[in-house]
This record gives structure tokens, sequence and C-alpha cells, in this order.
């Protein structure tokens, strides 16, 4: 597989043919991502040949091995090997371009497909805060990403910051949960 376009044409042609390899179980973000590009190619979920490993490495060596034909996984996974020329980068699920060794990669919405699924960190706070307790946890937070070590861990991790505060947060979430409940009931995980 040189570029998404090929992917796309590949699945379109034969989707057992391109067995998917992902990590750690079924409906994760990995196994969601596999889904959508399969949607966009016109294959439904249950024609696509997806393998779950046990770990992104074990993934990513089945890669490797010849195995299967295409990979997903987070983006830092991959660096080592795209560096050593063992592994290409075909797009990113990100809403825009990674940065670093992966810039020149594309995104899914570059090459014309509808896709986009970001990988999001929550902290989550037990029912009932106060209002001057979340306000508290907004604060910290608010000045959390605004450090050295959290730019250095977003560059490390190909990560963009995206912080939104609880009221945002929340509708974020009610969006979410309807696009990933679609997909779940897509591949019988969810009614």
């Amino acid at each position: 597989m040189r570029s998404g376009a090929d992917l796309i044409a590949q699945l379109r042609k034969d989707p057992a043919a391109v067995p998917i390899s992902t990590s750690t179980s079924a409906g994760n973000q990995y196994h969601i991502a596999s889904v959508l590009v399969g949607r966009a190619a016109g294959v439904p979920a249950s024609k696509l040949k997806v393998v779950i490993y046990n770990s992104g490495g074990d993934a990513i060596t089945a890669l490797l091995g010849g195995h299967v034909a295409v990979t997903t996984a987070s983006a830092a996974n991959f660096i080592g090997h795209i560096k050593a020329g063992a592994l290409r980068a075909i797009a990113v699920s990100a809403p825009r371009r990674l940065g670093g060794d992966l810039a020149s990669v594309p995104t899914w919405k570059e090459l014309g497909v509808n896709l986009t699924l970001d990988q999001w960190r929550l902290v989550f706070g037990p029912p009932g805060l106060a209002p001057a307790q979340v306000a508290y946890w907004e604060g910290v937070l608010s000045r959390l990403v605004k450090t050295g070590e959290w730019k250095q861990e977003l560059q490390r991790e190909l990560w963009h910051d995206e912080y939104m505060n609880a009221a945002d947060t929340r509708k974020f979430l009610a969006t979410e949960n309807t696009e990933i409940k679609a997909v779940l009931t897509e591949i019988g995980l969810a009614k």
C-alpha cells in the first residue's frame, strides 16, 4: 500500500484481501478508524477483515511480517519503523496534519475521505462535584496545558493540544457518543 487512495481502491476491489491489524480490543478507537476507512470505500464493517492483536507492538509486527496489509495505531508507535524505512504512513485520522516526522503525511480529509477520528484523553471527576470544585480543577488543568512539560509531551507523542473546559467537554462527548455509537452498532457491539 503506497497511499490512502491505494487502500481505498483495494478495499473496494476485494476487502477480504486487505487484512487490517489493530489492538487491543474490538470497538476501540483503532478498530473504529478501520471501520470508518472501510465505510469510505463503501465496504460494510461485516466485510472487513480486521485482526485484533493483544498489543500495538503485535499489530505492527504483523504488518512488518507481511501478515496484514495495513494497521491502525497511535502515530508515535510507528516513528522508529518509518525512520528506518520499514513502514510508510499513508494517512492520519486527525483533524489536521501531525508535526515532526509525520508532517508530510496527509489527513484522510485531504485525501477526500470524510474521516476524522481524534484520539482524546479526559480527566473525569466523581458525580456531584460542586461548581467550585469543577472550577478548581479547570484552573489546575488549564495551567497544566501551558507548561513546558505538557508541550514536550505533545511534541513527543505527536498530539495536538485541544484543551476543553468541563462545559465544552460535555458538548463534545454528546456529539462523540452519537458518532461512536453508530459505528459500534454497525459492528455489533452496541444496540
